[in-house]
C-alpha cells in the first residue's frame, strides 16, 4: 500500500499494519461506537515525525485519528472512516518551573506521575476528580474534565500550547509563540502571551483541529494542611443552598456533591459491598476540603465557624463511616490506580453523560433524568451522579454514570438507547453539553446546536481535507 510505504519512509518512529494491534485501537467502553479498524498505528517520538505524518495524510486524504490515553470511555478515537492512529503515549516530558507555578507536559503524561513530580516542589495540579490512571492529562485538560477545585482562577489551567495543525506546520499560543530570553522572562510575566488567547479554540475539538504536542499548565501550592468536612441531605436542594451559601465566603479548595451510588463505589473495600455501602449512605453528600499554605490550622477554624454560622450542619466524618475522611481526602489528589475502575465496580461496565447548568437549575434536570429512566424500565436507584461546582457555584458540572452489565446485549442496548434520550430530553430543556462525545455532540437545541455548528464552520477552515478525526463533531 502506498499510503503505507511512504509513512515507513518519511518518519523515524514504529509502524505497524498488524492486525491484533490494530483491534486493540477499534474499540472503547462508550456503548455508542460501533468497532472500526484503523489503516495504520505510529508511535511518534518527536514533532517532526508528526508533521510528516500530516502532510502524507492531505496528501491521500487519509484520517488521521490522535490519541494520548490508553482508556477511552466516550468513541472520541475510534476511527470513524478508519485511518492513521498516532498514539502520542511514548511522548511523555514534564518540565516543571516552581517560580511560575507552571508545569509543561507531553500528550503521554499521566495523572499520577505529573502529581508526583510537582510535588517535589511543594507543588500540585489540579486533577479532575478521579480520572482513570491510564488517562493523558493533556487530553483530559483539553475535553475540558473540570478540576475539583473550585477556585474561580483555576477554571482556565491552560497556559500555552504547541499544535501541529492539518496541514503540517506547527502553531504556538500564548508564551509559547514568544522568543525566550533571559533579559525579559516572558513566562513569568505574561504566561498566556501578548494577543488572542488560542487555547479556547482547540479545546472541547476531539483532536479535529490539530494535534497538541505541548501544554504548559498551572500548579498552585500544595496546602500543608487540610481537613474534610461532610455535610448530607435527602434532599439535593439542601446541597444547592449550602453550596450557594459557601461559594459566596470564597471557603474551600476541593467541592463536589455525589449521591449514595457513587459514594460507596468510592469506599467499598471490595466490589462486591458496593450495594450494601450505598444503602447504607445518605442519598446526597457534600464534600468539602477546607485549608491553607500559611496558617492553615487558624484559616480552618474560622472557614468551618463562618459555615456553622450559615446554618450549614457540616461534620468531620460520616455516621457509621469513621475514616472515611481520610480516604477520601487521599483519593481526591490523584488518579485511580485499582482494578476495576472505580466506576465499573458496581455492575462491572458504566456509561457517563455530562453537561453544565446552574446550580439552581440542577434539581429540575435532575428531575427530567429520573422521569426519563423510569419510563425506559431502568431503576433510577442505579444511577452514579457526580455534581462539581465551578467557580465557587457560579454553574455546575453534572455528571450521569448509568451501571451496567456489559455481559448482557439486552442491558446494552437499554442503555444506548436510554443514553440517547436522556441527552435529547435535558438539552431541549436548556442542559449544555460542553463536550461533544457521541449523542451529547448532536442535541439539537439552544445553544447546543449553535455551539457544534460553529466547531463544524471552524473545522472547515483549518481542515479543508477534513482528516484530522473527522466524524467526531456530530452523532449520526
Amino acid at each position: 500500500m502506498a499510503l503505507i510505504d511512504e509513512i515507513k519512509a518519511c518518519v523515524s518512529c514504529e509502524c505497524t499494519t498488524e492486525k491484533s494491534i490494530l483491534e486493540q485501537y477499534s474499540r472503547d467502553y462508550s456503548v455508542w461506537s460501533e468497532p472500526r479498524l484503523p489503516t495504520c498505528v505510529l508511535w511518534p517520538r518527536c514533532i517532526k515525525d508528526i508533521q510528516n505524518t500530516v502532510k502524507i495524510a492531505n496528501k491521500y486524504k487519509e484520517p488521521i485519528i490522535p490519541v494520548s490515553s490508553e482508556v477511552h470511555f466516550y468513541g472520541s478515537t475510534i476511527p470513524t472512516y478508519g485511518g492513521i492512529i498516532v498514539d502520542l503515549s511514548k511522548m511523555a516530558g514534564i518540565e516543571v518551573d516552581r517560580k511560575t507555578r507552571t508545569v509543561t507536559i507531553e500528550p503521554g503524561v499521566r495523572w499520577n506521575p505529573v502529581q508526583d513530580a510537582v510535588s517535589k516542589e511543594g507543588l500540585r495540579v489540579l486533577n479532575p476528580f478521579l480520572p482513570h490512571s491510564a488517562q493523558s492529562v493533556l487530553t483530559s485538560i483539553l475535553e475540558r474534565a473540570p478540576p475539583v477545585v473550585w477556585k474561580s482562577e483555576f477554571q482556565d489551567r491552560i497556559c500555552s500550547l504547541e499544535v501541529v495543525l492539518p496541514n503540517g506546520n506547527i502553531f504556538r499560543t500564548g508564551s509559547a509563540s514568544i522568543s525566550k530570553s533571559d533579559v525579559f522572562p516572558i513566562d513569568g510575566v505574561v504566561p498566556y502571551g501578548p494577543g488572542l488567547n488560542w487555547n479556547y479554540l482547540f479545546q472541547g475539538a476531539q483532536g479535529s483541529f490539530g494535534i497538541v504536542t505541548r501544554m504548559k499548565i498551572k500548579a498552585e501550592m500544595k496546602p500543608t494542611l487540610e481537613k474534610l468536612v461532610f455535610y448530607t441531605s435527602s434532599h439535593i436542594e439542601e446541597l444547592v443552598n449550602a453550596v450557594y451559601g459557601i461559594g459566596r465566603l470564597l471557603a474551600g479548595y476541593e467541592c463536589l456533591i455525589l449521591n449514595n451510588l457513587s459514594l460507596a463505589c468510592l469506599i467499598a473495600d471490595v466490589s462486591e459491598n458496593v450495594a450494601k455501602l450505598k444503602s447504607m449512605l445518605p442519598d446526597w453528600t457534600l464534600i468539602l476540603c477546607l485549608g491553607g499554605v500559611k496558617y492553615p490550622a487558624e484559616k480552618i477554624s474560622y472557614e468551618e465557624e463562618a459555615i456553622t454560622e450559615l446554618g450549614i450542619d457540616i461534620k468531620p466524618t460520616l455516621p457509621r463511616f469513621l475514616g472515611v475522611d481520610k480516604k477520601m481526602l487521599e483519593l481526591l489528589k490523584k488518579a485511580w490506580s485499582g482494578e476495576p475502575y472505580w466506576k465499573f465496580r458496581y455492575k462491572g461496565r458504566s456509561q457517563d453523560i455530562f453537561f453544565i447548568c446552574s446550580l439552581n437549575e440542577l434539581p429540575n434536570f435532575l428531575d427530567i433524568l429520573f422521569e426519563t429512566v423510569v419510563e425506559h424500565g431502568y431503576s433510577s436507584s442505579d444511577l452514579g451522579i457526580y455534581v462539581q461546582p465551578l467557580e465557587y457555584g457560579r454553574a455546575a458540572h453534572c455528571e450521569i454514570t448509568f451501571h451496567y452489565n456489559s455481559e448482557r446485549a439486552d442491558e446494552i442496548s437499554k442503555i444506548r438507547n436510554l443514553v440517547r434520550d436522556v441527552c435529547d430530553r435535558l438539552g431541549r430543556n436548556g442542559a449544555f453539553f460542553n463536550r461533544p462525545y457521541g449523542p451529547m455532540a448532536d442535541v439539537a437545541y439552544g445553544f447546543n446546536a449553535s455551539y457544534t455548528s460553529l466547531l463544524m464552520r471552524i473545522k472547515d477552515l483549518f481542515d479543508p481535507n477534513n482528516i484530522m478525526n473527522p466524524g467526531k463533531l456530530f452523532f449520526r
